[in-house]
């Protein structure tokens, strides 16, 4: 679980979430993630699980209003672009068309915006969300064989 956890921590980078300005009475971030630490260790976690977890839960509690039911990501490589959207309702992926450009992804040849359904806002849910981006992904690439582009 630990490296899940890790690399769905990837995907927000922890400056984004430090930046939280804190405008009421709510502990301020740093706080939050200190006790939540403490508390997981305190049930056994290692330090490593245990803030990779609070860092996750924090990022839950500021889930952004408009991703509605869908985590939103990145999906990019050496591929073609796609030109109309990729739908896999049995994985709840969808890669939309579009290559973007000017984004934190530097040295791709494509790069996709791509949702994952997810059935609640929580750990396990995003543990499962990536878990079905990653066969997705899996697959995609033996389909392309990662650099059908070049």
């Amino acid at each position: 679980m630990n490296d899940k956890l890790l690399w769905l921590k990837r995907l927000w980078p922890r400056r984004s979430i430090a930046s939280t300005v804190n405008t009421d009475k709510t502990p301020h971030l740093s706080e939050e993630l200190h006790s939540r630490t403490q508390s997981l260790k305190e049930l056994g976690m290692s330090h490593s699980q245990a803030s990779s977890t609070a860092w996750l839960e924090a990022r839950i509690k500021r889930w952004p209003s408009g991703w509605r039911d869908d985590l939103k990501v990145l999906v990019y490589g050496d591929f073609r672009p796609l030109e109309t959207p990729l739908e896999i309702p049995e994985l709840r992926v969808v890669v939309h068309p579009g290559n973007l450009e000017s984004t934190v992804i530097r040295h791709a040849l494509t790069v996709h915006k791509a949702t994952v359904g997810v059935d609640n806002k929580d750990v396990v849910s995003l543990i499962d969300a990536a878990t079905r981006l990653n066969a997705f992904l899996g697959v995609f690439m033996l389909v392309e064989w990662g650099n059908s582009s070049c």
